[in-house]
């Protein structure tokens, strides 16, 4: 895995770089976030998750969409444990205490010999769609 470019300079007036844990989350979210057609040198490419997440929740297939995560981020093999992805549908309160519904993502990967899971938490909050990420040892 590299280190990306983040197209800025440091307090010390160095170029700044994306660690490699930043660079694969980056590049994960780019993948689930993507329109499939929107790169057309590659028109497979993205899972558009917010309209899926924008769309009726109980028609949200858990293992349809696991299954079409594992494809899509085959081409991080090197650091993605392939098959071990677990997504879920669960619903949390909101700061109004009203039941929204989420879809978590857990993809196990491995870093520089290290094991770490990127956790994705991805909501619609009202004609919005919210995420965030966080990365957990395993």
């Amino acid at each position: 895995m590299s280190f990306d470019p983040a197209f800025g300079t440091s307090n010390f007036g160095t170029p700044k770089s994306y660690s490699e844990t930043e660079t694969l989350a980056r590049n994960i979210l780019a993948v689930l976030f993507a329109k499939p057609g929107s790169y057309p040198t590659m028109p497979n490419f993205g899972m558009n998750i917010p309209d899926l997440v924008m769309s009726f929740y109980d028609d949200i297939d858990e293992s349809e969409l696991k299954n079409e995560l594992v494809s899509t981020c085959s081409s991080f093999t090197q650091v993605v444990k392939n098959g071990e992805f677990d997504i879920i549908k669960s619903v949390l309160k909101d700061t109004n205490n009203v039941d929204t519904p989420v879809l978590l993502i857990k993809i196990p990967t491995i870093i520089k010999k290290t094991s770490k899971s990127l956790l994705i938490g991805v909501m619609q909050s009202g004609k919005q769609v919210k995420y965030n990420f966080t990365w957990a040892d395993e």
